[in-house]
């Protein structure tokens, strides 16, 4: 199960490479950003920002994954879930 949930994802489409195929979402704590983008190939990427990093260029958080699929983009990545017990 994640966090995420990408209702409608629209099919790649080359000609708009560079631009999101869904809304982008964030992890509870708002450090994740996960967004599938088109690309100039034949399938979207799933890329993830980190605010946690510092920017290289500009202010905009760094990429940090670049991947096929929304699960290979999320693994491994800790903070995801809300946790009331390490509130306590």
């Amino acid at each position: 199960m994640t966090p995420f949930t990408f209702p409608s994802v629209e099919a790649n489409d080359p000609a708009r490479k560079g631009q999101g195929a869904a809304t982008s979402q964030f992890s509870f704590d708002f450090r994740y950003r996960v967004q599938p983008i088109h690309t100039r190939f034949d399938r979207i990427e799933w890329f993830v920002w980190d605010a946690a990093r510092a920017p290289v260029f500009g202010d905009e958080a760094p990429v940090i994954r670049q991947t096929e699929t929304l699960e290979e983009a999320l693994a491994g990545l800790e903070g995801l879930y809300y946790e009331p017990e390490a509130d306590q």
